[in-house]
């Protein structure tokens, strides 16, 4: 039962490090707009799916949890701008997705200046295979 449990960790392990080297996040809070952006850049051939992908076809949709500051003011759910809508013979059905690099705009304020944190549970794929949800924390200044 040992063995069975660290080769299903080192899979899991080994999965997130290989979808780290096909995916980079990055972010950045615009003072003149008040949105955090949040930056996918994706290896060629790789992409990710919309937050709006229905999960019943197969993918997981990318999903964002902002941890909860007392310090911040949600002003819009998170934002992204139009995906590829396109049929995926893997998941015989129609995906949403986003290729190359993705940005996702959420308008928040800050009653002084704190951090933001999110969690990002995301899925990446390409013609091949995909590879395990994985979830990436990304923590960002919010400045007043």
């Amino acid at each position: 039962m040992k063995l069975l449990f660290s080769l299903f960790l080192i899979t899991c392990l080994s999965a997130s490090v290989f979808a780290q080297e096909r995916i980079s996040w990055s972010s950045k809070y615009d003072r003149s707009t008040q949105k955090a952006i949040l930056i996918a850049n994706l290896a060629n051939g790789w992409h990710i799916y919309s937050q709006t992908t229905d999960e019943s076809v197969g993918p997981i949709s990318t999903q964002f949890e902002l941890e909860k500051n007392e310090l911040l003011i949600i002003e819009s759910p998170m934002l992204e701008p139009m995906p590829i809508s396109a049929y995926d013979p893997n998941f015989e059905g129609n995906v949403k997705y986003f290729e190359k690099e993705v940005s996702f705009e959420q308008k928040i304020s800050a009653m002084e200046t704190t951090g933001a944190k999110y969690t990002i549970t995301f899925m990446i794929c390409n013609k091949e295979m995909c590879l395990p949800p994985v979830d990436e924390i990304i923590t960002l200044t919010i400045n007043k």
